[in-house]
C-alpha cells in the first residue's frame, strides 16, 4: 500500500485481494489521515486489486458512510470489472462509487 496526501485528498494504491484479513490496514491509514491530516476525500487506486470480498465491502461502505458524514467520500478508481458488478449488484455504487480516471473522482459532487 502506498498512499499520498494533499489537502483534505488521500490517494492509497492497493495491489492485491481486498478482504477480511487486510481491509483492517486499509481502514486504520484513513481513520489515521482523517485525524492526523484532516483528510476528508480518499480515493482508492484499485486498478490492482482483483476482488474485494464481502467483509472487506461493509468495512469500506462503512468507511465511505463516515466520510460523506463530514462532507467527503471514499470513491475507487479503476477497479476491475467484477468489483464494478458487485457494486451494482449489491446496489452500494452510490456510497461507493467507481470512476475510470483520477480527474473524474476528485470532481466535487
Amino acid at each position: 500500500m502506498q498512499k499520498s496526501i494533499d489537502g483534505d485528498l488521500m490517494i492509497l494504491d492497493l495491489s492485491g485481494d481486498i478482504t477480511f484479513f487486510n481491509v483492517g490496514q486499509v481502514v486504520r491509514e484513513i481513520d489515521t489521515a482523517r485525524h492526523d491530516y484532516g483528510v476528508a476525500r480518499v480515493v482508492i487506486n484499485a486498478e490492482r486489486v482483483p476482488m474485494i470480498d464481502s467483509a472487506a465491502f461493509g468495512a469500506l461502505v462503512g468507511k465511505a458512510r463516515e466520510l460523506m458524514e463530514g462532507g467527503g467520500y471514499l470513491r475507487l478508481v479503476n477497479p476491475h470489472p467484477g468489483i464494478v458488478n458487485a457494486l451494482h449488484r449489491i446496489r452500494l455504487e452510490e456510497i461507493l462509487p467507481s470512476f475510470k480516471s483520477f480527474e473524474e473522482a476528485i470532481r466535487p459532487g
